[in-house]
């Protein structure tokens, strides 16, 4: 992840708003003392209490933070103040209001009294609350829930890097099933992100991340789908209705008998990243068994490798996709009806997936994939391009104040 000067410049922003919001806060300081004039020697007292309009101006002000960011031993960021520094140049004090020729007399005290606190108080207060948002991002979780039984680990896997034009996070994604915290066997190859500035932030979503999440998800079995009597019921599957695609399947099966197709997914399904081009291969394979009376017997089994088309988009900080069927590859690998042309079932397996397989799949990708942010940060029109092995997400940054 890279975070490019335009957040830079967004963070002086909302630095800028935090210390107007500051400045018009109560910089009048309570106070009492004795002052000597040409006439003689007065005791004041100054408080909140004076009715009416003040105008304050501070001329020459400006103040420099110098901060750390760091990782802690879980690899979560840390922010820190190091050092800070304000200087301000003339205040003036204008008092606007009943009794205002008396109170301006007292003016000049005034002024001099909200320059030392200024420079006494206001660096500490800036401090005190970059902590507390520091404290906040202490408390970000590192853990998302992708569904009830796979999480997802975001963690940093050295120090962040602070150049003169970015600020460079290389986090480490892990996902495991939440009882069992196994390191994926995918190791992600190193890629860099675009030195640009048309967006604010950059992130990159490696190939082996996605191929881990697929490997999780297989190992959960929660990819193993089957066609149901109902799927089977649904299409008025018989040996009937089959004879009419596999001629033979009528020679074995002289009466009509409900036909059930199951399918299983034989391994994890494999991502590919290339230049503008996103797909998924699932290995499956499909066994076709006729329901007689008191047995179900296998008719044939085929092997299929189904071939996704995918799309990816950012949807509430979240990477989402959909999938299309591009195509299928099938061999017959068992048949008790003789050796037939196993490329006259695809048009109705295709049929059959796009209905009642990867429906389900989708629906599981549209819960999305939660990508590193805190509060308050929200990513307007990002867009996503796929690259040689990660897909790419730029995106501008807008601050909830």
């Amino acid at each position: 992840m890279d975070l490019n000067n335009h957040v830079l410049l967004l963070a002086k922003e909302v630095g800028m708003k935090f210390l107007e919001q500051k400045l018009k806060t109560r910089i009048f300081p309570d106070g009492n003392g004795t002052q000597k004039y040409f006439f003689g020697i007065v005791d004041y007292s100054v408080s909140s209490d004076y009715q009416g309009e003040v105008e304050i101006s501070i001329i020459g002000l400006s103040i420099t933070i110098n901060m750390i960011v760091a990782q802690n031993n879980r690899g979560h960021l840390l922010v820190s103040v190091q050092n800070c520094h304000l200087s301000t140049g003339d205040i003036e004090v204008q008092l606007n209001g009943e009794g205002r020729w008396y109170y301006n007399a007292f003016v000049r005290h005034l002024e001099n009294a909200i320059h030392t606190r200024l420079e006494n108080q206001f660096c500490l207060n800036v401090a005190l609350n970059i902590q507390k948002e520091a404290e906040v991002l202490k408390r970000l979780k590192g853990v998302f829930q992708i569904n009830p039984i796979i999480q997802v680990n975001y963690s940093l896997i050295k120090p962040p890097e602070v150049f003169k034009s970015y600020v460079d996070l290389d986090f480490k994604v892990s996902v495991y099933l939440s009882r069992n915290h196994t390191e994926s066997p995918f190791v992600a190859a190193p890629f860099p992100l675009p030195e640009k500035n048309d967006y604010m932030l950059f992130i990159g979503i490696s190939e082996s991340l996605l191929n881990s999440i697929s490997l999780t998800y297989y190992t959960s079995r929660v990819s193993k789908i089957t066609f149901s009597d109902e799927h089977s019921s649904r299409f008025n599957l018989t040996t009937d209705t089959l004879s009419r695609i596999i001629p033979q399947v009528m020679q074995y099966y002289t009466e009509s008998h409900p036909v059930r197709m199951k399918l299983m997914v034989t391994a994890a399904p494999v991502v590919r990243l290339q230049n503008n081009s996103f797909t998924i291969e699932i290995p499956c394979f499909v066994v076709v068994s006729a329901l007689l009376l008191n047995l179900t017997k296998p008719i044939f089994v085929v092997n299929i490798s189904i071939g996704l088309n995918a799309n990816a988009a950012i949807v509430k900080q979240k990477l989402i996709i959909s999938l299309q069927l591009q195509r299928l590859q099938l061999s017959l690998t068992y048949s008790n009806i003789g050796f037939f042309q196993v490329q006259h079932l695809k048009n109705f397996l295709s049929y059959s997936l796009q209905n009642t397989v990867i429906p389900p799949i989708s629906a599981a990708l549209k819960r999305g994939l939660q990508l590193p942010t805190m509060a308050r940060l929200a990513f307007p029109e990002a867009v996503t391009e796929v690259n040689q092995g990660y897909i790419l997400i730029s995106t501008d940054v807008n601050y909830k104040y």
